[in-house]
């Protein structure tokens, strides 16, 4: 059920109000989707990390996203990509660490998001150095195989709800053990509403959108990857966009009204709800912009 908030602003009976109307910021959101708490990285060898921002004030041009770790900065800010990603290069030192993203809007509001990470010393050779990696596969004598893509939907939540026209983030992460991910065909779709992208992965294998024009309902959001052998893999979540119900007509009796009147606030016309959902009203009085009982 639907509860809507009738705020009716009550203009004293005796001269007039011109009382300004605030604008709120909403602040940036972030969301880290190369690695996941608790994920193993080679201490001191160069790794990145990847995530992705967004404002439903703000073009994704005008944001800044930066990297920490504790106080330290790994990465200035500067704007994310096109489709809100933002990735830094780095290497830190065995032992935990936490990493933070930082996403900052045109008027100073900020958001984050945060991963703890391993760094785990790294296995060597006879001469001290990391084993050699020629990139080629082990001479068995037989055919070699392909193995299928890997990919994962990190955002949203399966069954998340989110208010129609609010941008929602789609990122995931692909794989392959054959192809660098940068090299995979990507399609992010929606059974309601068909193929929303097919960007590129990034070399760390991660993917994602930006979105607000999603239709109102229940979709299943999937992400699939194939290789250049043509084998795929596939990850769905639902996602319910909840629609708005409309604005219902409220007028005020009596019109016009003196100070000693009791005064009725009538709905004229009721609101409706897209999903059909019962809708219930709850009543606001304010004179001259002040809360009254």
């Amino acid at each position: 059920m639907h509860r809507g908030w009738i705020v009716i602003g009550l203009v004293g009976l005796v001269g007039c109000s011109d009382a300004g109307i605030k604008t709120v910021n909403t602040a940036p959101s972030a969301q880290i989707t190369s690695h996941m708490n608790g994920d193993i990285v080679g201490a001191d060898l160069d790794f990145t990390v990847v995530g992705l921002v967004s404002d439903v004030d703000d073009p994704t041009e005008d944001l800044q996203a930066g990297w920490m770790w504790g106080e330290i900065s790994l990465c200035r800010e500067e704007a994310p990509d096109e489709s809100g990603i933002s990735k830094c290069s780095l290497a830190l030192p065995e032992g935990e660490a936490v990493v933070t993203l930082v996403v900052r809007d045109g008027r100073g509001a900020t958001g984050s998001a945060q991963v703890k990470l391993t760094l785990a010393p790294v296995r060597t050779d006879d001469t001290g150095s990391p084993p050699e990696d020629t990139g080629e596969p082990e001479d068995t004598g037989e055919p070699p195989i392909n193995v299928a893509p890997s990919c994962a939907i990190t955002v949203p939540l399966d069954g998340a709800v989110v208010t129609a026209g609010t941008e929602v983030l789609l990122a995931g992460s692909v794989s392959d053990e054959e192809d660098p991910p940068e090299t995979l065909s990507i399609s992010w779709s929606s059974d309601l509403d068909g193929t929303l992208s097919t960007l590129d992965a990034d070399p760390a294998g991660a993917v994602g959108l930006a979105t607000d024009a999603l239709s109102v309902g229940t979709h299943t959001i999937s992400l699939t990857a194939w290789d250049s052998a043509d084998a795929g893999c596939t990850d769905s979540v639902s996602l319910t966009i909840n629609g708005q119900p409309t604005a219902p007509e409220v007028v005020i009796e009596p019109g016009p009204a003196f100070a000693s009147d009791d005064l009725t606030a009538v709905v004229v016309t009721p609101s409706t709800d897209p999903e059909g959902d019962a809708i219930s009203y709850t009543f606001a009085w304010s004179v001259d912009g002040v809360p009254v009982a």
